[in-house]
């Protein structure tokens, strides 16, 4: 990074460090206050220590299955979040895994020193939420900073091709970039003045996340069993539908009735105020339907089951025979396909799922799953999976931790290679 422009956005925050504190004590901000002040952290005696950084709630969720492999192997893991819905996610996720779990303070100059005081043998930044001070330090301090699993939004694309033009070219202090498809290494690599060969693509661990998070085969059959689901029938599922998408819905599953009559659509919306729209449009379609609050059987005469609770939709998707995930057909962002393409069926979304561009590429790439535009197009993609019954392929291994662990051995063997040098 050029030190002039280090220098004039050190004085920015010199300037705005005291009207900031000011406005967040008057406006009653407490956890936007806590990262104003430098976390705790006790010295380790560990000769492997790991610094492991998530933003929010998401990433840290994605995280889990990489902080469960430098455990696995003994490494004394820190792990640190920005937001207060991270920190409370990591602290009952990973409390058990992690030596350490502490809020990122803000960028200042002063904290991050403070903050980089622990030397950790190398720091792991998980799909974004890189600042300048902190890279800057930590390179001083020979602690190489890896970014992993790491995706490339066209604003944030925008947003990093700024920051370079006024020398605060971020990317240039990561030792190395693994991204979460193959579509972005040269997008990574554009933005790198040096060294664009250390951005590489090592699969997605949203993948792993969510395969820890998938029901076994008997979860399922028991499932099958309490709601006396019948194995001959055509089951698809709508999963975290949002408001607007349902009429869409309902009358793809009206016209598939038209070709198996006893096909069944699973329908879990994201937010349960949807719950009255979804019932009052089966009453004007003529669909009969069930509520999982209400009733723990599948009958014969049930078109369509609505899933109004939460907590369930993952162990769902293992009862479909194809699915769709919501939050796509409206500009919403989408939801993570993962969660029902780890059971082997066929995926599908809306244009709107950009906030999972890297597993909707991921998937694409192994034709396991496909981009609909229209209720015609998830009309056709849910009639030729019901039609076809063989296993799609998968986009990675379905072996547990597989992409962690491999993500894990590189990682470990770069930072050895360069105590080496």
């Amino acid at each position: 990074m050029n030190p002039i422009s280090l220098s004039i956005y050190n004085l920015l925050w010199m300037l705005a460090w005291y009207p900031t504190k000011a406005y967040l004590k008057l406006r009653k901000r407490s956890w936007h206050l806590s990262r104003f002040e430098s976390p705790t952290i006790h010295d380790s005696a560990s000769n492997q220590v790991a610094w492991i950084h998530a933003l929010s709630l998401g990433e840290v969720m994605t995280s889990i299955p990489l902080v469960t492999a430098f455990s696995n192997k003994k490494w004394t893991v820190l792990f640190s979040t920005t937001t207060k819905s991270g920190y409370q996610t990591a602290q009952a996720k990973l409390g058990q895994l992690c030596n350490e779990i502490f809020v990122l303070p803000v960028d200042a100059p002063w904290l991050t020193r403070k903050l980089c005081r622990v030397r950790p043998n190398m720091c792991i930044i998980v799909e974004t939420d890189i600042w300048p001070n902190l890279l800057n330090t930590l390179k001083k301090n020979g602690v190489p900073v890896y970014l992993v699993n790491a995706r490339m939004r066209p604003s944030s694309w925008k947003f990093y091709h700024l920051l370079h033009q006024m020398g605060l070219n971020m990317f240039d202090e990561l030792d190395v970039i693994l991204t979460a498809s193959e579509v972005d290494v040269p997008v990574y690599a554009s933005c790198r003045s040096f060294f664009p060969n250390r951005v590489k693509f090592m699969g997605n661990l949203k993948w792993d996340a969510a395969l820890l998070n998938r029901s076994d085969k008997k979860e399922i059959d028991n499932l099958k069993r309490q709601l006396r689901l019948e194995a001959s029938r055509s089951v698809w599922i709508a999963g975290s539908i949002h408001y607007g998408e349902e009429e869409k819905i309902l009358q793809t599953h009206k016209r598939i009735m038209s070709h198996f009559s006893d096909a069944l659509l699973i329908v879990a919306p994201r937010k349960l105020e949807i719950v009255p729209v979804l019932t009052e449009k089966c009453h004007r379609l003529g669909l009969a339907f069930e509520l999982r609050t209400t009733s723990n059987t599948i009958t014969p005469k049930t078109n369509v089951f609505v899933l109004d609770t939460f907590g369930e939709l993952s162990k769902f998707y293992g009862l479909a025979d194809c699915a769709f995930v919501g939050g796509s057909l409206v500009p919403f962002g989408g939801h993570n396909p993962f969660e029902a393409a780890v059971y082997g069926i066929p995926v599908c979304w809306g244009p709107y799922a950009y906030n999972f561009s890297d597993a909707t590429a991921n998937l694409e790439a192994s034709k396991s799953g496909k981009t609909v535009y229209s209720e015609d197009e998830l009309f056709d993609f849910v009639m030729g999976s019901l039609q076809r019954t063989n296993i799609v392929p998968l986009p990675f291994s379905p072996e547990p931790l597989s992409i962690s662990n491999r993500i894990f051995q590189f990682l470990t063997s770069a930072v050895n290679r360069s105590y080496e040098q």
